[in-house]
This record gives structure tokens, sequence and C-alpha cells, in this order.
């Protein structure tokens, strides 16, 4: 289970909170591992359930409701991309090639090689 909480500021009790309610009830189960991300937080525990149990956990931890959002629908349209956190930010046009997929930006090329 990753969860991504977007802030910063733990000075903030309801912050605070959110961040160590959630790794302590999941360091209960299992390993958590907390990395810091120019937004805020990722939490990766190796607590596994099924993907709806885990939205609901997820919901309860406080996760960012714009990712359930999207792993809500991709529960339905393409279950393998499901909980995934991204590390960096890739905004461009993707375009097919023979060779797989290509993100073009403006400052480079990036080939994406991508899972059937």
């Amino acid at each position: 289970m990753k969860l991504d909480f977007d802030f910063k500021d733990l000075d903030k009790w309801e912050n605070f909170y959110k961040l160590y309610k959630a790794i302590h009830e999941l360091k209960l189960v299992g390993k958590v591992e907390i990395k810091e991300t120019y937004k805020g937080y990722h939490v990766y525990a190796s607590y596994v359930t099924d993907p709806d149990k885990e939205l609901n956990l997820r919901y309860y931890f406080g996760d960012d409701p714009i990712r359930i959002a999207y792993d809500e629908e991709r529960l339905r349209q393409a279950p393998h991309l499901f909980d995934v956190l991204y590390r960096h930010k890739i905004t461009g046009k993707v375009v097919a090639t023979r060779k797989g997929l290509l993100i073009l930006t403006d400052e480079k090329y990036d080939e994406v090689q991508v899972n059937e």
C-alpha cells in the first residue's frame, strides 16, 4: 500500500497527526518506509490486501483524494495501474513508435518501456 500526503508543514497538528497515524498504525501490520517529496511525503507499507479494502484504508488514512479517485477509475479500466505513485511529473506529448512510447518534452526525448 502506498499513501501520498501533499503537505510539508508538520507544525500543523492536522498534518502531523495524519502522517503519524498512518505510520504508527501501518507499522503494527508490516514494514513502513517514508520518503519526502517536493510536495510532501510518500508512505510505502508492506501491508497487502485486496484493492477495495486498500481504497477504504487510503480514505481512512487521508491519502490524496485525487489519487484515490484516479485509482477508483483505474481499478475498473486498467487494474495493473492501480496504486501507482509517481516520483517525477513529466509533461509533454506522447508518441507511439515501433520501439515503444516516446515522451516528447522541451528538454529531451525520453523512451518509456510499456508493460503489456
